[in-house]
């Protein structure tokens, strides 16, 4: 079956609300969110459109306001570059972070009940963190352990990693490249490898949490590195973007550069 464009669904939307009024009105008039829909997934890469699942308009917009209130980072007049760079700030090859980033907030992660780190210079965002200790109570009860391997790298250390693998031919992942990598957002973790069940659980419970699995598609898949993205967004990536993370990250960045008059 042909797969049914979600902009011509707004487009016929836009009909049906236009003809009911009878009226011919501006569509920001009728509605500034569906204007801006419109213009949004036109800006979008096809594979973002495609990846939207038909369906509510409304409750499609409805969604995606929870989950921008849901991006409660702090801001300030002096938190300067930091003030940019959200809970779903866009982060790969195609959006790279600037050399000069460094999150606030961020917690060195202690030995603890919840969950076992790798080495004792792990950093992570705070509100991260707290969400961490929660998934990793939910683990223990079902007698699992998430083991945090790394998690917040800046710029520098990215770049170090980067060039080590190049020296040494090394292949180098998506994420490899100095300002591609969502570790330097201090929102990302790389787990321990430690059984097949930690990689099962973690696939079926972690977006309960608001843990996203960033890499799970067919030509890029690590079942080992998830991104906080808080669990109003794991719902919203869930259910209206195919569980695909960059996809509906891509489709929030687009949103929120486009305006519109009220």
């Amino acid at each position: 079956m042909r797969k049914i464009s979600f902009l011509l669904i707004v487009s016929a939307l836009l009909f049906s609300v236009s003809s009911c009024k009878k009226e011919k009105q501006a569509v920001a008039d009728v509605n500034p969110d569906l204007a801006k829909l419109e213009i949004v997934l036109k800006n979008v890469s096809p594979e973002c459109r495609d990846a939207i699942r038909p369906g509510n308009t409304q409750g499609f917009l409805d969604a995606l306001k929870k989950v921008l209130l849901s991006d409660s980072v702090a801001t300030s007049s002096s938190a300067g570059l930091n003030d940019k760079l959200k809970l779903f700030v866009l982060c790969d090859r195609d959006h790279p972070v600037s050399d000069l980033y460094v999150p606030t907030e961020l917690v060195t992660l202690q030995i603890n009940q919840y969950y076992n780190i790798c080495s004792d210079y792990l950093k992570l965002k705070k509100t991260a963190e707290k969400s961490l200790r929660r998934m990793g109570e939910a683990a223990r009860l079902e007698n699992l352990t998430l083991i945090v391997n790394s998690a917040y790298r800046s710029y520098a250390e990215q770049k170090t990693v980067y060039d080590e693998r190049k020296q040494q031919s090394l292949p180098c992942f998506t994420d490899d490249v100095p300002g591609t990598s969502e570790h330097q957002t201090g929102y990302a973790v790389d787990f321990l490898d430690s059984s097949e069940n930690v990689k099962k659980w973690l696939s079926e419970n972690a977006h309960k949490f608001g843990w996203s699995m960033t890499y799970s598609s067919e030509t890029e898949y690590n079942p080992l590195h998830y991104r906080y993205i808080g669990e109003e967004a794991c719902k919203f990536q869930r259910l209206w973007f195919r569980n695909s993370q960059n996809l509906m990250l891509e489709f929030i960045s687009e949103w929120r550069k486009v305006k519109t008059e009220n």
